[in-house]
């Protein structure tokens, strides 16, 4: 397991990981919800809020997955652009 923390989130997914952290966390603030549910959705919220920030997501990496363009495919710019 080698997590290297460069960003694999393209510009489409970390837009809609923004928006559905912000619609969220109203929902959470809002008091419509029960307190532990509220809780739950603000943990859930601000991680994804803060992935979508910084464009690197744990489990992508974990997985080997990346939805950010690059010049060569995924497979092959990792074998590329060793460090």
């Amino acid at each position: 397991m080698d997590l290297d923390f460069e960003k694999n989130l393209g510009i489409t997914e970390r837009i809609i990981r923004a928006v559905i952290s912000l619609l969220l966390l109203g929902l959470a603030f809002s008091k419509i919800s029960k307190k532990w549910l509220a809780t739950i959705t603000k943990v859930f919220a601000i991680i994804s809020l803060v992935e979508a920030l910084f464009a690197y997501c744990f489990v992508h990496d974990l997985m080997g997955w990346s939805t950010r363009k690059t010049k060569y495919p995924f497979v092959l710019s990792r074998m590329y652009h060793k460090k």
